[in-house]
């Protein structure tokens, strides 16, 4: 099996419509360590060259002298220029395989992406204690942004100028890079030897904070023992550039100001925190040191405002959710690291949200944002390491950049002080507490609760609760080869799109859409309680915005938007991952969390997975799962054909939705239960775990006939056909496999 597709996934589902009972009763360890921390942000390499940036309120943007950039720069802002050209850049991204297991000269063709994620995880996990770690029982889960690359978009200009006849494309680029959204995970864990669950996810700026709440899932519940969780951010500069002007979302002013009456839009920064993660009662008798004990997570979406504006009543629930998963009362938190990104209606939107829940108890609150920008999916990562350091040094850190807050806000009312120099943190608790919020566009939060260790004053919480069976409701599944196309397209007024907004939407939203309609009416839950999971990989649509920017360097006089559109402010929220998992929120008004998740092949089983604990665990009561790939494109079959070879001779476009619900909400609701799931694990290239009675149902994705022929089972049945479903790939198999299985029990592998 070819590493770089390492999406391994045991599914165990039931077809047996007997009785629903309580599913059994669970022990957890509700005590998450913080051991270790990897950084890359700009200007920083280490928690202490971080601090020194902390303690001085440094500034780190600066102008960017790239050519590209300069080209970008005499044209008008809305005409796909930008407002300025200062950013927060890291230059010296490369990094090395010192102990790593990858190839030197695979690490060399790989995208700064790569680099940054690789360094951070190689620090963080040679700062833990692993000498008696089962590595098949580790894992990697990070946030991570789903937009082009440098490297990405070069290849797919390389491609398209092979398709016109200029020449071969002679690419010294690894094909690691066409895979930007899932592909570090697997990177990752692979040169560090990790066997355990690997994904990336997109939950726009809150992503670090979800991976790091899944991360602690796993660990609390025993799947894995140790976990490299955190954020990436890394896509094209000039494209985020580009892109947040056409927002009308960037800084006109060129700096970040983030809590303060100036503030006037967002700076875009680049980076990489990965932390390493495990029980706390493991960590103790390992010796490690840790950082800060995780002692709750609100994850939720907004169910009002818009795509781009935010909901105080969206956060408030995030931040409830928070404080009675850790039991604790608000007002114990006495340091706040707001999202607070400097712009105008997202920093005044938080603080009303804030106010709300704290009821005036005293807080130092603050942003990151004005010492490294906004990292988007690794936002959070640098917020974390900043309550670290907190933790660490006992002080309150300034916030860059900041004067004067607005003062209709009027913090002093409710007991908020916004910092211009260090300050020591004497606190009234026996343990120092602090809280931090990532809240993304299309509506995505979450709050994160981190508290201070001491051996003998840290709790270890164990908890006892049951355990929800889970069933599958309703499934879909929408395929069409490139001639059906046309027959798929979305009327104007089939969703709650304005029609500008809808003509701009890439396909992989569109299908999405189209996908989650096929299910028919909703289930009358409460709406706060039903979540949305989406399994995608980059559309690589979103690649050819940077073909077009070359082209118009070299052929100013050519008129290209028949061939690719301008980058508007509607293409960019089309073409954002994880808006796909918003807006079909939005049209359902749900209020879980929402978000999409890449893991190769297996994306869309990922995705079916995660909304099965969440239910499992009782967090949610139902969730609309997904996956979409748009595989029919020219550029999508000349990926397949490089990662593939000739083992698939055909792409579809593809999406799959279904409902899940917890069983016993679903016979109280007179719905028909159709599956009902029993399990989900990884496992390695020797198949080493317990099946279920039935057929054991294959699929490999590399057609490997010894592995199948040598696998010991008493009824095994090959998935057949040879059209290549990308991210929709596990999760449509499956769904064929339920329309076909007679039997009452049965499993499915996807290798």
């Amino acid at each position: 099996m070819s590493w770089r597709h390492s999406a391994r996934t045991n599914l165990t589902f039931n077809l047996d419509k007997g009785p629903a009972s309580a599913g059994p009763s669970e022990v957890y360890m509700k005590s998450i360590a913080i051991v270790s921390a990897g950084i890359r942000f700009p200007g920083a390499k280490s928690l202490s060259e971080f601090s020194r940036i902390l303690e001085n309120a440094e500034d780190l943007s600066r102008a960017i002298e790239d050519g590209r950039w300069q080209k970008r720069g005499v044209r008008e802002p809305k005409a796909e220029g930008y407002f300025h050209n200062r950013a927060y850049r890291i230059e010296d991204w490369q990094t090395t395989a010192d102990g790593l297991a990858i190839d030197p000269d695979l690490l060399a063709k790989l995208d700064p992406l790569f680099h940054l994620g690789l360094a951070a995880a190689k620090d963080a996990f040679y700062a833990s204690q692993t000498s008696a770690l089962d590595r098949k029982r580790a894992g990697v889960i990070l946030g991570n942004i789903a937009l082009p690359t440098e490297s990405s978009s070069q290849m797919a200009s390389e491609w398209l100028s092979e398709q016109w006849g200029l020449g071969k494309a002679m690419s010294s680029l690894a094909s690691e890079n066409l895979s930007p959204a899932a592909m570090p995970a697997v990177v990752i864990a692979k040169a560090l030897g990790f066997a355990g669950s690997t994904f990336t996810l997109d939950a726009a700026c809150a992503s670090s904070l979800y991976a790091i709440k899944l991360a602690c899932d796993e660990l609390m519940e025993g799947r894995l023992d140790y976990v490299l969780a955190g954020g990436l951010s890394r896509p094209d500069p000039l494209y985020t550039q580009v892109g947040f002007t056409a927002l009308d979302a960037l800084s006109r002013s060129g700096r970040s100001y983030p809590l303060d009456s100036r503030a006037d839009g967002l700076m875009v920064g680049e980076g990489a925190g990965l932390f390493g993660l495990k029980r706390l009662e493991d960590a103790e008798r390992q010796g490690d040191t840790i950082l800060a004990v995780i002692r709750g997570v609100g994850l939720s979406n907004d169910r009002e405002a818009g795509l781009m504006a935010p909901s105080v009543e969206g956060q408030w629930r995030a931040m409830q959710a928070a404080y009675v998963d850790a039991e604790w009362d608000p007002k114990t938190v006495e340091l706040i690291e707001c999202h607070a990104t400097g712009t105008a209606l997202g920093d005044a939107t938080e603080i009303k949200s804030l106010a709300q829940i704290r009821n005036a108890a005293p807080a130092v609150i603050g942003s990151v944002k004005g010492n490294v920008g906004h990292m988007l999916t690794a936002a959070g990562a640098a917020g974390i390491a900043k309550l670290i350091l907190s933790f660490q040094e006992k002080k309150f850190w300034p916030t860059a950049n900041f004067e004067a807050a607005p003062a209709a806000w009027e913090l002093e009312e409710k007991g908020l002080r916004i910092l211009k120099k260090a300050e020591t943190w004497t606190t009234r608790q026996e343990l120092r507490r602090a809280a931090i919020s990532g809240f993304g566009f299309g509506g995505i939060n979450a709050h994160m609760l981190l508290e201070e260790y001491d051996s003998e004053l840290s709790e270890r919480v164990v908890r006892i609760r049951p355990r929800k069976k889970v069933a599958v409701i309703r499934a879909s599944d929408l395929e069409a080869t490139a001639d059906q196309y046309e027959a798929m397209q979305i009327g104007y007024k089939q969703f709650r799109i304005p029609p500008r907004e809808m003509q701009d939407i890439l396909p992989q939203q569109i299908w999405s859409l189209l996908a989650m309609n096929s299910l028919g009416q909703f289930p009358g839950l409460e709406k706060e309680k039903i979540g949305c999971f989406v399994g995608v990989e980059l559309d690589a649509l979103t690649n050819l915005f940077a073909t077009r920017w070359k082209l118009q360097d070299s052929l100013p006089a050519a008129n290209l938007d028949a061939y690719m559109p301008a980058l508007q402010a509607n293409q960019v929220m089309g073409s954002l991952a994880s808006i796909a998992a918003s807006r079909c929120s939005r049209e359902l008004q749900l209020g879980g969390a929402s978000f999409t998740v890449a893991a190769m092949e297996a994306s869309g089983l990922k995705a079916l997975e995660l909304a099965f604990r969440a239910i499992s665990r009782g967090e949610m009561q139902a969730a609309l799962v997904m996956a979409t790939d748009m595989g029919t494109s020219h550029r999508a079959d000349s990926q397949r054909q490089e990662r593939q070879g000739q083992t698939w001779t055909q792409g579809a476009d593809e999406s799959v939705a279904m409902i899940l619900m917890d069983e016993q909400k679903a016979i109280d609701a007179g719905l028909p239960v159709s599956i009902l799931l029993d399990d989900f694990s990884e496992f390695e290239q020797d198949l080493d775990l317990p099946l279920s009675e039935g057929n054991l149902w294959l699929e490999d994705m590399q057609r490997d006939s010894h592995w199948v022929r040598d696998l010991g089972h008493r009824s095994k049945k090959m998935v057949e056909g040879n059209r290549y479903r990308g991210a929709a790939h596990g999760l449509s198999s499956l769904v064929r496999i339920w329309e076909h299985e007679g039997s009452a029990r049965g499993s499915f592998l996807l290798r």
